[in-house]
């Protein structure tokens, strides 16, 4: 036997002893297998069969026991008593329809005392012989049980009857019944299949012995008809039958379990075992092979293979060797101080740019926390723990963080602590990456300064404005005061003419005013946009009216193309869009001497609306196209001294179109004329928009009017006095708002005109001790020279009802009567 093995290499003699052994182990495995799975699956399914048959018996038991809960309360039901005894058919069916649930349904049955069926609902098993026997039993007290149960099993039907007597005052006054379905597939179909398992409830001794042929018939049925497909005679033994009684009616629980069905699964789990075990076999003879290879055929594989890896670590170090020695010159070189600390962040090394920026060498700060020798009086203390925060926790941090020199020169570095960690996670040490941020500091510094003068300067430039703006406006409100007194009064033409001509002057003047204050506004954020429904119409006939007459006194043609619906409502700043339209028509009608000015609007896709206005005047160099924008700027300054202008008309509108998130161009050329083109965003509505109209004041008595005139300025007394007396209303004026509150002490007042800058109390604090004393009938005017929007918001919030801006313009007095006046009396 030696001889012939000898004559196989180690490999094979190797393979052969896996073999044998993988023949032996299998069918030893196998015999022990195929005997302990078959008494192991035997005794599985006994006992699920008996925990399957338990379950079963718990929830019949619960079923049975919610149905005598539901015959018992009906039967000891007062309501129900007083209708059978009083034989009231339909008080009984509206007194058991309570008991018949909703998931566990029971129909109801009752008997007077003579027997008569006197409710019955519709039964699936309607038992009139039954039925009559039990109720003799019951009215004779023949019967020990409280409640009597009754088993129908058919073909058609199986289902369960509870009989009670109901007793009134202790004498038997009739029967009471329920049924209740029996249906198998409702209970057990979750766990039960007609091929491996079944259930079914009978009924072993009848509630009554005249009742036994009965019960003895049902069972017949039962075996022969319900089951016949399971318990032929052929197939008797193919089942295992088990049987539990319930605790109520002399009911009995069988169960049946498919012999067949139990040997398939015997068979299913022997198979499964088996292709296990020829799968382990095979994966352990490969395994065995592998290590057997490994450990007798090549033992010297493992050897070669570990020089290999030795040579290959050692190739890989001397790698990392030149790699380190290049990244130890980089960091040597960088220009970036580096700092390299232990887990607690004591120094253990620092580049040439550290000791160069601090002036500290590493031999005097070897072991030391950087901290304690690079932070000074003012560095940061909310700094300084963030960083040792971060450290502790283990964690990068990246900080601004200022410092001292060895020489205490406070110098500022952007740092990045950066944790180095171990193959397990740990922290060795931390690397810190400083950048001298010295300068950009200093020029953050500069420029923070020199915002801060900017802010302040243009705070002093909005401050001067408006002073200068109520300065200017408290004489210009008396001049064009009393010119617009003049021109009412005086009827010589020549007069008129001069008289018309100093007008023109002063609302040129205040225009300029304006225009001022509408930059100073802009560039103040202080402009805001008043937003709300309009038509195209409320912007195109002022400019109208405005130019019409101008532009043919100069034998220019004016036309104005609107392109967009008439029906039309927008949704935007109509007032800012008319100012923009009436500043470039201006400015075209003041560049332009012969020929036409064009104003043509369209909508463009929406929610865009373009506006154009085209003129053949001078036109604009090409090389001041790009600052004809600015403030103060216009296309030549010998432009300025021919046709005059502030060149604050284009920057305004510039502003405006942008305040509307919108875009204005323009398209010119020198002797070509000009083309002005703006876009902005104004959503539009077909719907009705109901607009608030207002009524001409011109057509109103205003003798009912009697208003207090407050102003600390003489000549504005008279001004606002003569336009209420013209108008035909009856006024008084006083010089501070002291006096004002004494006047509405002593007389009634419904209109009151009242200044803001007065001495000792402002108007502001007038108009606030107004309404606080409940004088909310009372139409305030708020009256100044100071239109910036913070005063005038001042002022309605105060509780004003509108404010009027000096100089006082007859018309918007007007107007402002005309909105708040809505009582006065016709003519």
């Amino acid at each position: 036997m030696a001889k012939k093995l000898s004559r196989f290499s180690p490999k094979a003699l190797l393979l052969i002893f896996i073999g044998m052994t993988a023949l032996i182990f299998g069918v030893i495995s196998l015999i022990v297998l195929s005997q302990e799975s078959q008494a192991t699956i035997k005794q599985l399914q006994k006992g699920n069969g008996r925990f399957e048959l338990e379950s079963a018996k718990i929830f019949m038991e619960k079923y049975l026991e919610v149905a005598e809960d539901r015959i018992v309360l009906a039967s000891q039901y007062s309501g129900v008593i007083d209708a059978l005894v009083d034989n009231d058919v339909e008080g009984l069916a509206f007194q058991l329809e309570r008991f018949k649930g909703q998931h566990q349904t029971m129909q109801f049955a009752a008997r007077d005392v003579n027997g008569e069926l006197l409710f019955e609902d519709t039964f699936r098993h309607p038992a009139s012989e039954q039925e009559v026997a039990i109720f003799n039993a019951l009215s004779e007290s023949r019967l020990n049980e409280r409640i009597v149960y009754l088993l129908h099993d058919d073909t058609n039907h199986i289902c369960l009857k509870l009989f009670m007597p109901l007793v009134n005052n202790g004498d038997f006054v009739g029967m009471l019944y329920g049924e209740t379905a029996v249906d198998y597939d409702d209970f057990f179909g979750s766990f039960v299949t007609g091929r491996e398992r079944w259930y079914e409830l009978s009924q072993t001794i009848p509630p009554l012995p005249e009742l036994a042929h009965i019960t003895e018939k049902q069972a017949q049925d039962h075996f022969s008809h319900s089951h016949e497909h399971v318990l032929t005679a052929s197939a008797i033994d193919r089942w295992i039958i088990n049987k539990e009684p319930l605790s109520r009616g002399n009911l009995l629980l069988t169960q049946g379990v498919s012999k067949s069905f139990l040997d398939e699964q015997l068979t299913n789990l022997q198979s499964s075992l088996l292709k296990g075990l020829i799968g382990v076999l095979i994966v352990s003879s490969i395994i065995v092979t592998f290590i057997g290879k490994r450990l007798f055929v090549n033992p010297h594989r493992e050897l070669e293979k570990s020089k290999r890896e030795l040579e290959g670590s050692n190739l890989q170090l001397k790698e990392k060797e030149k790699e380190s020695e290049l990244l130890a010159t980089v960091v040597k070189a960088a220009r970036d101080a580096i700092v390299i600390t232990d887990h607690h962040g004591k120094v253990e090394w620092v580049n040439k740019a550290f000791e160069s920026m601090t002036g500290y060498q590493l031999d005097g700060i070897k072991g030391l926390a950087p901290g304690a020798f690079l932070q000074g009086a003012d560095t940061s203390p909310d700094t300084i723990a963030d960083i040792g925060k971060a450290v502790r926790q283990g964690e990068q941090v990246r900080t601004e963080i200022l410092n001292y020199t060895r020489n205490k020169q406070p110098y500022w570095i952007d740092i990045d602590i950066i944790p180095l960690r171990n193959e397990q996670g740990v922290v060795e040490r931390f690397i810190a990456i400083e950048r001298d941020i010295t300068e950009v500091k200093r020029l953050e510094s500069d420029l923070e300064t020199e915002a801060l003068k900017a802010r302040r300067a243009n705070e002093a430039k909005s401050a001067f404005l408006a002073t200068m703006s109520h300065e200017i406006r408290t004489p210009l409100n008396g001049l064009l005061g009393m010119l617009q007194i003049l021109n009412d009064d005086i009827r010589d033409l020549e007069q008129r003419k001069v008289l018309r001509l100093a007008l023109n002057s002063g609302e040129h003047l205040l225009s300029i005013l304006n225009d001022i204050l509408d930059l100073a506004k802009v560039e103040s954020d202080a402009l805001a946009l008043d937003i709300h429904p309009f038509k195209m119409a409320d912007i195109i006939t002022p400019v109208e009216v405005t130019y019409q007459g101008l532009c043919s006194e100069k034998g220019i043609v004016f036309n104005v193309d609107n392109h967009c619906s008439d029906d039309c409502y927008y949704c935007g700043d109509s007032v800012r869009i008319r100012q923009v339209l009436l500043n470039l028509v201006g400015n075209a009608l003041k560049f332009t001497k012969t020929g036409h000015i064009n104003v043509c609007i369209k909508a463009l896709e929406s929610p865009f609306v373009e506006f154009c206005v085209e003129d053949s005047g001078i036109g604009i160099p090409q090389d001041r196209m790009d600052s004809i924008f600015n403030e103060f700027e216009q296309a030549e300054v010998s432009t300025t001294r021919q046709y005059g202008g502030t060149g604050l008309g284009l920057a305004i509108c510039q502003k405006l179109v942008t305040l509307m998130n919108g875009q204005i161009s323009v398209e010119s050329g020198l002797g070509k004329g000009s083309q002005f083109r703006f876009v902005i965003s104004l959503p539009s509505d077909l719907g009705e928009v109901i607009e608030e109209k207002t009524e001409d004041v011109k057509g109103k008595d205003l003798s009912s009017v009697n208003a207090l005139i407050t102003d600390d300025n003489r000549m504005n007394q008279i001004i606002a006095k003569v336009f209420l007396d013209k108008l035909g209303a009856k006024s008084h004026t006083c010089s501070s708002g002291q006096e004002a509150l004494n006047l509405l002490k002593e007389q009634s007042f419904n209109l009151i005109i009242i200044d803001n800058h007065m001495p000792e109390m402002s108007g502001i604090e007038v108009v606030k001790l107004i309404r606080e004393q409940g004088l909310d009938d009372i139409v305030i005017f708020g009256w100044t020279a100071d239109v910036m929007q913070q005063s005038t918001q001042s002022f309605i919030d105060a509780g004003a009802d509108e404010v009027l801006a000096k100089p006082l313009i007859k018309k918007d007095l007007i107007d402002a009567l005309s909105r708040h006046l809505p009582n006065a009396s016709t003519e």
